[in-house]
């Protein structure tokens, strides 16, 4: 079908947010193997965050660099829909980018949001509510992800149905994973004219209650995203997405945990050979500590 080449084309992303991951978010618009081929992914993505937040009673810290080596296989189960299976390994540290950051902000005249004064390379991420102490995480290291399956239904060219189910094999406690089972639906229209491709769509996921913030979760996250794709050479694609997700917590005026999530991605998407895919991007937090303020990704799929 045609919406499978040029989905192909488009990012794999959603918010990677370290409180995000108690939502279940899916990757909207998924390539897809030919039939009787296996398509395999590596994708290595390095996300920064860094919020210093007070609102009334609550306090919230998240600093921190976070290296994400996400792998990836998905095949065709009919002519009309595939399957897809992903694991996340993570390594959440202190990282190397605050000072790299700073000084991108202060070239452009951004607003530091308290970095340049914040120790360098600290790893802690930590809320505080009625001066309780809820979630304190400074613990380094390689931890697992959660597992997602996902499964794809095409029943006409430029449409995509798509069903998401994340396995809580993570390590909540150290925010590697949502510490709970979830699921989510969506639809995807997508069209091309000329050089130039197109998506929308918009779904919802719902979870059970995980150990992230328990008493604050959504269980029900609507949820949207769209792109446009530029075909430049017949070997190189321009591309823009946004992905914007209700806020994962209520009952909160941080914004990290109660505002609404706008995430823009801006990169190229390469075709060293007709197999093969290159994704190279970047992502900014449109709504401001939502999602990471800063995040790379560099991404093969054979």
């Amino acid at each position: 079908m045609a919406s499978t080449s040029h989905a192909s084309e488009f990012f794999q992303v959603r918010n990677e947010n370290q409180f995000a991951r108690a939502v279940p978010l899916p990757v909207l618009l998924p390539g897809a193997p030919a039939a009787g081929q296996l398509d395999f992914g590596a994708r290595l993505e390095l996300s920064s965050e860094f919020a210093s937040l007070a609102a009334g009673d609550e306090q919230l810290l998240a600093d921190g660099e976070i290296v994400t080596l996400g792998l990836s296989v998905s095949g065709r189960y009919s002519e009309n829909s595939h399957w897809s299976v992903r694991l996340p390994v993570r390594y959440q540290g202190g990282g190397f980018m605050d000072d790299i950051i700073t000084d991108w902000h202060d070239a452009f005249g951004l607003p530091q949001g308290g970095r340049d004064t914040a120790p360098s390379d600290r790893y802690r991420f930590a809320y505080a509510r009625d001066g309780e102490l809820v979630r304190n995480v400074t613990n380094t290291g390689a931890r697992l992800g959660d597992m997602e399956i996902a499964w794809h239904y095409e029943p006409a060219s430029g449409w995509l149905f798509g069903a998401h189910l994340q396995l809580p094999t993570g390590d909540e406690k150290q925010l590697a994973g949502g510490g709970a089972w979830g699921g989510a639906v969506w639809v995807t229209r997508s069209g091309q004219i000329g050089r130039l491709g197109g998506f929308l769509s918009a779904g919802a996921s719902a979870n059970e209650r995980g150990d992230v913030l328990p008493e604050q979760q959504h269980r029900v996250t609507p949820f949207a995203g769209a792109g446009l794709r530029l075909r430049v050479f017949d070997w190189a694609t321009a591309v823009t997405q946004v992905y914007v997700h209700r806020a994962p917590f209520k009952d909160s005026e941080i914004e990290t945990l109660a505002r609404d999530s706008v995430q823009l991605s801006v990169g190229a998407v390469f075709r060293p050979t007709d197999s093969t895919r290159l994704h190279l991007l970047f992502q900014e937090d449109l709504g401001v500590y939502a999602s990471p303020d800063f995040s790379m990704q560099a991404a093969l799929y054979w």
